[in-house]
């Protein structure tokens, strides 16, 4: 299993391709398509399936021209309110692509139907999560965002849903957010680096007890 990633550091996002053999699944790709289906093409791959972790408030998905350029299925997160024809990821739910499993975990707070995806690969090293918004690099995802009245009414779902990665997870898994890497979506600065672990990510979650 291969994890790609495209980074755009004016936003501070990023986006990922994860890849087993000749398929893939892409997760929260920008509007901007050009260099993702570039990377797609080059290795001769296919899209399978287009995984969103939530409906963004600092860029424009993707997900739905990507989804129809290549035929991919779209999948959203449930509990998020989206208007265009998609999957709704539940608790659970499993998209395979090649030999790797991509599993849902809801992790609401970011926004209200937030989700994570936790991905396993063929072999024992090939396991991840890709996180959205939810556990960053020493920080979380902002909960002001959506609306400025919602903010403590979404920030105790955060709390609970960065607590379950950090208890349900490995402390050696690693962590792919899409942000936090100098955007506005982290609720602080965090650690400034470009790798983490779950034990490490969640060494200062941001958020009371």
């Amino acid at each position: 299993m291969q994890t790609e990633v495209l980074e755009t550091p004016e936003l501070g996002d990023r986006s990922y391709v994860i890849a087993d053999h000749l398929e893939a699944a892409v997760i929260d790709p920008q509007r901007d398509l050009d260099r993702l289906m570039g990377l797609v093409e080059r290795h001769g791959r296919r899209v399978r399936v287009v995984l969103e972790t939530h409906l963004h408030n600092d860029c424009v998905t993707g997900g739905l021209e990507l989804s129809r350029r290549t035929g991919a299925t779209s999948v959203v997160a449930g509990g998020e309110e989206a208007t265009f024809a998609c999957c709704p990821a539940r608790e659970q739910d499993t998209w395979e692509v090649g030999r790797a499993r991509n599993k849902v975990m809801p992790t609401p707070g970011h926004t209200p139907g937030h989700c994570a995806y936790l991905v396993q690969g063929p072999g024992p090293e090939d396991l991840a999560i890709f996180s959205g918004g939810s556990m960053l690099f020493d920080t979380v995802g902002r909960t002001d965002l959506v609306a400025p009245d919602r903010t403590e009414e979404l920030s105790r779902p955060q709390h609970r849903s960065v607590r379950r990665l950090a208890f349900e997870l490995p402390e050696s898994l690693e962590v792919h957010p899409t942000h936090g890497f100098g955007g506005f979506c982290a609720s602080s600065p965090g650690s400034g680096g470009q790798r983490s672990w779950v034990g490490g990510a969640a060494e200062q979650p941001g958020l009371p007890d």
